[in-house]
């Protein structure tokens, strides 16, 4: 995350789910926390064990974090 972003974080009114391998190199995560940190609904997983390649090394985990994603869509929201 250099220079300027293409797009306002702050702007965004869903919830992100940012996922990043525990063992993945600083700058990745550093990235990847600042950028939750930017989301009004901004969360942070991680994959313990995985770098970051998670996604290829550890794809049950993003599996089962999508099937959880969308079950918790399913539900409706309640008022902010």
């Amino acid at each position: 995350m250099r220079g300027p972003s293409c797009f306002d974080a702050a702007d965004i009114d869903a919830v992100v789910t940012i996922a990043i391998g525990a063992k993945a190199e600083q700058r990745h995560r550093v990235s990847a926390q600042r950028l939750v940190a930017e989301l009004r609904r901004g969360r942070l997983v991680e994959f313990d064990g995985a770098g970051h390649g998670a996604h290829l090394t550890h794809p049950d985990q993003l599996a089962a974090l999508v099937v959880a994603a969308l079950g918790a869509r399913a539900e409706p929201e309640a008022p902010a």
